[in-house]
């Protein structure tokens, strides 16, 4: 799978194009740096020898970890805040 065409269906997955914006102009400025993180993980984890299914579940574990990864700091601000209550 080309690298396009991993960025492409990522992109559908986010309501607003802007992975595939990211990707193409990594240093613009489009307003989500969500979107770019996404595009930038998918760039470094791209392996042009791997096949198809190796691409997909290496984004995927990819962006897993850091769900897991922004989890955990949501529940450190929430542990915070239940502090100053």
């Amino acid at each position: 799978m080309t690298l396009d065409k991993l960025v492409k269906i990522a992109d559908r997955g986010y309501y607003d194009g802007l992975v595939w914006a990211y990707y193409k102009d990594p240093d613009g400025d489009h307003g989500d740096t969500l979107a770019q993180f996404i595009a930038l993980e998918i760039a470094d984890t791209y392996d042009p020898e791997a096949d198809d299914v190796e691409q997909l579940l290496e984004v995927a574990r990819a962006l897993t970890k850091a769900e897991v990864q922004l989890a955990e700091v949501v529940s450190a601000l929430h542990g915070a805040m239940r502090g100053m209550v």
